[in-house]
């Protein structure tokens, strides 16, 4: 008996052809845009020691209180904000 081959068989292995060929170039450029397992990132600090530590001088402060008039002046972000 010969095997007869369907629409149905023939269209599924084309679009399975087609899914496997988008796929593939977009796999490619991932693999390759990866950075090597050894190389070296950004040097890392300990940020237990990065900022500064207690105790700090006793400060009076009024309501409201102005982050600008504290010592050290905290930093909420705007200078250290890496993103």
């Amino acid at each position: 008996m010969e095997k007869s081959i369907t629409r149905r068989n023939a269209i599924g292995k084309i679009a399975a052809t087609l899914a496997v060929a988008a796929v593939s170039p977009s796999a490619f450029a991932q693999s390759q845009n990866q950075k090597p397992q050894n190389s070296t990132g950004p040097d890392l600090t300990d940020p237990t020691t990065k900022y500064p530590r207690p105790p700090f001088k006793s400060q009076s402060q009024p309501f409201p209180g102005l982050a600008s008039k504290m010592d050290p002046v905290p930093d909420h972000g705007e200078k250290s904000y890496v993103g």
